[in-house]
């Protein structure tokens, strides 16, 4: 059996610039290649570069943004810092008094003029409806204005506390201290105002028992009115004065078990009294100059005047 052959690719032909290739059956298979000529892996790393590139441009350009925020609050910082090193950071007021931008010798001076005129003068306080005044001078009411100034001593460096304090004030409370004369004054005030606690007990009308019933007080605060004093004082106006309860001590029912155990029995009659061999009647009256009752845990406790029997 004859096979009929292929034509010759004739001179010219595109087929003829084709590789021919061989399976094994025989067939003519034609390849091409567009790979460059440094293989497959070159080619690859090309594009990977060429698409990378823009990408790394635009990050470095978003870094560029923060960091040229921090260089610009850095240059205002040092600008800040050689202009007003030393001084009180701007919008500080001490109790109303502006200090800021002052250095820390100018505003010390202030305040401390500041307080001279208070030293002459009363502090009028009051208590409820009752008005008092208390003298600055005996008081020794004084400020003490570096320790009030401390606080921003600290912050004089601090860039964030530079920066917002072109728009936040700064409100520094007065460090005011006082002598024995105020608590002196305000114990004055304490003993007119208010009123007393009574505390349980049992008293005689006569010869009727007549129940003390406890009933709480109201005072002054001393050591409240002392710490309202001081925090007001540099500020001006009047200072309210606190109030506080004072608890009585004992029950109703400690009254009531005292009069029916022991004061009402007690003054019932005459009671006789035997001594040494000899008797007498001590009568009612009597009885109540020497019968006594004490608060105790247990109630009230009776107890008799040996004096008052004596006599």
């Amino acid at each position: 059996m004859t096979v009929p052959s292929s034509p010759s690719p004739l001179p010219g032909d595109a087929s003829s610039n084709e590789g021919i290739g061989t399976g094994t059956a025989g067939d003519a298979v034609a390849t091409t290649s567009a790979e460059p000529a440094d293989g497959p892996d070159t080619f690859a790393h090309s594009v990977d570069d060429a698409v990378e590139t823009p990408r790394k441009r635009r990050r470095w350009r978003w870094l560029a943004v923060p960091v040229g925020v921090v260089g610009a609050l850095g240059l205002v910082y040092a600008a800040d810092v050689a202009a007003s090193w030393d001084d009180v950071p701007r919008n500080t007021t001490v109790e109303g008094v502006a200090v800021g931008g002052m250095s820390l010798i100018d505003a010390t001076a202030l305040l401390e003029s500041s307080a001279v005129e208070r030293e002459t003068s009363d502090v009028p306080v009051r208590v409820g409806e009752d008005t008092y005044a208390v003298a600055a001078g005996p008081a020794g009411l004084t400020l003490d204005a570096e320790a009030t100034l401390d606080p921003v001593s600290d912050t004089m460096w601090n860039p964030i506390d530079r920066i917002t304090s072109f728009w936040e004030p700064t409100e520094l409370t007065a460090v005011v201290t006082a002598g024995d004369g105020l608590d002196a004054r305000l114990q004055e005030i304490a003993e007119d105002i208010g009123t007393t606690r009574v505390d349980a007990g049992v008293r005689f009308d006569g010869v009727t028992p007549v129940p003390v019933y406890p009933r709480d007080g109201l005072v002054l605060d001393v050591e409240a009115a002392r710490d309202a004093v001081l925090a007001s004082w540099f500020a001006g106006g009047v200072v309210s004065l606190p109030l506080k309860g004072d608890p009585a001590v004992g029950t109703r029912q400690m009254v009531d078990t005292a009069i029916a155990s022991v004061a009402a029995p007690a003054v019932a009659g005459p009671i006789t009294v035997t001594a040494a061999g000899k008797s007498t009647e001590v009568q009612p009256s009597q009885i109540t100059q020497a019968l006594r009752f004490s608060l105790s845990e247990e109630g009230l406790k009776p107890t008799l005047d040996p004096k008052a029997l004596e006599t």
